[in-house]
């Protein structure tokens, strides 16, 4: 297969290493900054914009890891030109900017999957696999601790921890769920200086006896534990539960006790959610990649959310 990639930081540059390890061929990268992708394009041909990109290769899909507000465009593009899609979450903003986004591809008949990656981490599949054998009984709460120190870029500060970073939290608790909530509440502390929220503490009720409690943001004090060790998740069952600490280390209580290690190579969950993309390409069944209508349903929770008058 012949990928582009739009945004060549952090996650751009892993998108490329994975796509070559797999054995498909980059065939450009595109970014407004030239060193940053130089340091990350090896042979591949540079691009300042992605129309002059797409005008020039042929691509078989565009990954994008850019700032949010820079996906419409990029997407708008790529559907003219009726090209796949896997975009970094969040799609979008705004709720109904993403239901334009999306409304878009749905027509031109583009798929579109969104970078929801801890879908892929080992730690939260064996987590699901837990959940659904059985072992703990049926599942009822969710409990969800996910904080940083305040990340670097630029964007982030913009867009806030919400749609940046607990956006994942949100997305994990609907994918170990298997649905959708009935409620949404929950408390957003705003910076004094951006005005963006950078901790919350949020609720999701789906009925009388399953609720998902999320708590995290960006702590400038906190342990620099970055993508790593920043994660800590725990799901009850009615017969025990399952705690999943990130990067790799889960606790079984059930009807007996047992510490599994599940840490693997910080590339791999990447690796895994292109492997389930291109499958998906090719006419097969994935499941577990998150796609346009799990955008939306993440993004109408975070909409709530800053809405709410609990926000502030």
């Amino acid at each position: 297969m012949r990928a582009a990639v739009v945004g060549c930081g952090l996650i751009g540059g892993i998108y490329i290493d994975v796509l070559r390890r797999a054995g498909h061929a980059v065939v450009a990268v595109v970014d407004i900054d030239h060193d940053r992708a130089a340091a990350v394009a090896g042979a591949s041909p540079i691009y300042a914009d992605v129309e002059e990109m797409l005008s020039r290769e042929v691509v078989d899909a565009v990954g994008i890891s850019t700032p949010p507000e820079s996906h419409e465009r990029i997407v708008d593009r790529c559907v003219q030109r009726g090209i796949p899609m896997l975009c970094e979450k969040p799609l979008a903003l705004t709720l109904p900017v993403a239901e334009s986004m999306v409304a878009r591809c749905r027509q031109g008949g583009v798929p579109l999957a969104i970078g929801f990656k801890m879908r892929f981490e080992a730690l939260f599949r064996r987590v699901r696999d837990v959940i659904e054998s059985g072992e703990i009984g049926a599942l009822r709460y969710l409990h969800v601790a996910h904080y940083q120190q305040p990340r670097p870029e630029v964007w982030a500060g913009r867009v806030g921890v919400t749609s940046e970073t607990l956006c994942h939290a949100i997305d994990l608790s609907r994918w170990l769920m298997r649905a959708e909530p009935i409620a949404v509440e929950g408390v957003l502390t705003q910076d004094r200086t951006t005005g963006t929220d950078e901790v919350g503490r949020i609720r999701l009720t789906f009925d009388d006896s399953h609720d998902a409690l999320i708590a995290g943001g960006w702590m400038p004090d906190f342990p620099d534990v970055g993508g790593t060790r920043d994660n800590v998740l725990l799901a009850v069952g009615e017969r025990g539960y399952a705690l999943a600490t990130r990067p790799g280390t889960l606790v079984i209580e059930s009807a007996s006790r047992r510490v599994e290690d599940l840490t693997t190579d910080y590339r791999q969950p990447f690796a895994d959610q292109w492997r389930a993309f291109w499958a998906v390409l090719e006419g097969s069944a994935s499941p577990d990649l998150a796609r346009e209508a799990d955008a939306l349903a993440v993004q109408a929770i975070i909409d709530d959310l800053k809405a709410t008058p609990n926000s502030h």
